[in-house]
């Protein structure tokens, strides 16, 4: 692959977080699609994604694939149905994809990237933190950038 996968990952990074104020200081660029407690709800996690020509019709060699996945909590005692559609000023985590993928939309130029395409919104499912004691809600999306 001929693109810098680490600029274009600082580059959402930074993105995310200038566009989306309550995600500042929230978005982690990690090894693994996880979840640790000390992150703090809600958050979002970045990480290089798979890349194979043959799965992805039209990616070529200057396209590079990033999987984003977001945490929100599930809060005790609250209708569990607010982790994913949000209630009040509560965001679920419908809220905070949205808001992501409106961020990312947005960018123009991210490393020379200008063009995104979502490959996989995958439906959000429950997840228990890596202590086993809380869930969390979360929401992976695979993100194609290509080069203009």
């Amino acid at each position: 692959m001929k693109g810098n996968m680490k600029s274009l990952l600082n580059g959402i990074k930074s993105r995310i977080e200038s566009e989306v104020g309550y995600l500042a200081g929230r978005v982690f660029i990690v090894p693994e699609l996880y979840y640790g407690l000390e992150l703090g709800f809600p958050c979002v996690a970045i990480k290089d994604g798979d890349f194979d020509n043959n799965l992805y019709s039209g990616v070529n060699d200057e396209d590079l694939v990033v999987d984003v996945a977001i945490f929100t909590e599930v809060l005790s005692g609250v209708d569990v149905a607010a982790s994913v559609i949000g209630s009040g000023n509560f965001k679920g985590v419908l809220d905070i994809a949205e808001d992501v993928k409106n961020a990312l939309k947005a960018a123009r130029a991210i490393d020379g990237y200008g063009t995104m395409a979502i490959l996989r919104d995958m439906a959000s499912e429950p997840w228990r933190n890596e202590g086993g004691t809380e869930f969390t809600q979360v929401k992976v999306m695979t993100f194609n950038f290509a080069k203009d």
